[in-house]
């Protein structure tokens, strides 16, 4: 919390401490879609119906199959995490814009360490390891809490290409390789 100036060591007005830093990590704002009218909007729902809904939109708009099985994955770990660990209600919202499938899913919870999925959970441990994938896995994602409660929104699109089986994907715009 220090400096070194000319004039000897100094006490840091800039310096933040790594607890408050983090705690504002997830102090973000909402993705602009958000404010417009989901094309498919579901409450407390299940696992199992969120992967069935969340293909139809991903389908009209003519995403690859990549894109689609990812935002299935996506959805699945998301809901599930949702009723695991928030708290009701959760909403699951989807808009499709400019080739993009945009999926949140919100729960009245305050969300989960704000580093959760930065690092992989250690084996032995029963769960953890969802939002890690998640994270390898989409080169668009975010979450963050706010008065609604924690979100985490993530989006697929066209640019998402699938490569050799068991080698890892990416976005033509080469965001970042995922490991199938």
């Amino acid at each position: 919390p220090h400096v070194l100036t000319a004039g000897g060591r100094e006490r840091s007005e800039r310096f933040a401490c790594l607890d408050v830093h983090i705690g504002t990590y997830l102090d973000v704002p909402r993705h602009p879609i958000e404010a417009t009218a989901p094309q498919l909007s579901l409450t407390n729902p299940t696992a199992v119906a969120a992967r069935r809904a969340i293909r139809e939109p991903g389908t009209a708009i003519s995403l690859p199959a990549a894109a689609i099985d990812a935002a299935v994955l996506a959805v699945s770990e998301t809901v599930t995490n949702s009723s695991l660990h928030g708290q009701r209600p959760a909403r699951l919202q989807a808009w499709t814009r400019d080739g993009r499938l945009t999926i949140s899913v919100t729960d009245a919870g305050a969300g989960p360490h704000p580093l959760v999925g930065l690092v992989p959970a250690p084996v032995d441990e029963g769960s953890g390891r969802g939002m890690w994938i998640l994270l390898q896995m989409l080169a668009d994602i975010r979450h963050r809490t706010d008065r609604h409660g924690y979100t985490v929104r993530f989006s697929v699109g066209h640019d998402m290409v699938a490569l050799a089986p068991g080698g890892p994907q990416a976005s033509a715009a080469g965001d970042r390789a995922v490991r199938s």
